[in-house]
């Protein structure tokens, strides 16, 4: 499956929705003005589906989302839909999607009924310059002038905010990854410097952290994320230099060096 669709999609996927008096699987899609559903699942994977009912999103009044069901309240129908998305690792892709079509436009209308994700490291990381796969990683792949931004790593993905105030008062995220949308992780801890490497569908996104400290404190939380996913962590270290912890015993989020200016973000 498929998380994100091209040019106006903005998330499908297989959930189950009532019908008949019980839940059945359906295939759906969320676009920017509206939502679909498939009731033939497999020729709606294929492409070759007409959506059996569409939802316009000027229809939609109200929003709520849960760890595994959201709920859309439509203009002119008493009871609610609902959807259940089953695989608590897709809720999240799921919510970014409804709150960047809904979340504004509703207002207090949109509800958001999940457990804050447990944060497991945190701290400021430098945008670098993405390629397929670069041997070697200098600090002079450093975007120029790029800004440094404050990560965050929690059991749902990964964000970037302008700085810690704007995760503080609880601002979108500049960039989300999801863990279904990485294929592995690399820390490289050398003289080319200290680098978080997410290697993701298609591409392989850097950051520069500050030391090698915090380089170990990412990867450490990294493998701690991706293990449920069957996903790794490989370490690229000079050596003699500090390796990774065989597992993370602390139950508080690892918080990493912050340095500089404050200003140093298919279903």
């Amino acid at each position: 499956t498929v998380p994100f669709l091209p040019n106006d999609g903005l998330c499908r996927g297989r959930l189950k929705a009532e019908r008949g008096g019980k839940f059945v699987e359906v295939y759906c899609e969320l676009h920017g003005d509206c939502f679909r559903r498939f009731a033939d699942v497999a020729k709606a994977e294929a492409g070759k589906a007409r959506p059996t009912a569409t939802v316009k999103i000027t229809d939609v009044q109200a929003f709520t989302i849960t760890e595994g069901t959201f709920l859309l309240t439509l203009r002119r129908i008493k009871k609610p839909l609902e959807f259940r998305i089953g695989s608590p690792e897709k809720v999240g892709m799921w919510a970014d999607a409804w709150s960047a079509v809904l979340e504004e436009k509703l207002g207090s209308n949109y509800l958001d009924h999940r457990v804050p994700p447990k944060v497991l490291a945190e701290g400021m990381v430098t945008p670098m310059t993405s390629s397929m796969m670069p041997t070697f990683f200098r600090s002079k792949d450093a975007k120029k002038g790029a800004p440094s931004l404050y990560g965050v790593l929690h059991e749902r993905g990964f964000e970037t905010y302008a700085d810690p105030e704007q995760r503080e008062v609880g601002a979108k995220p500049k960039e989300i990854v999801h863990f279904e949308n990485v294929t592995g992780v690399e820390v490289i801890d050398d003289k080319t410097g200290h680098v978080l490497a997410l290697k993701l569908k298609g591409k392989l996104q850097k950051y520069q952290v500050p030391n090698a400290d915090d380089a170990k404190a990412w990867g450490d939380a990294w493998g701690q994320a991706l293990q449920p996913w069957g996903k790794t962590v490989s370490w690229k270290v000079d050596p003699g230099a500090i390796k990774p912890q065989e597992s993370i015993t602390a139950q508080a989020p690892l918080r990493l060096t912050i340095v500089g200016a404050r200003g140093l973000r298919d279903a």
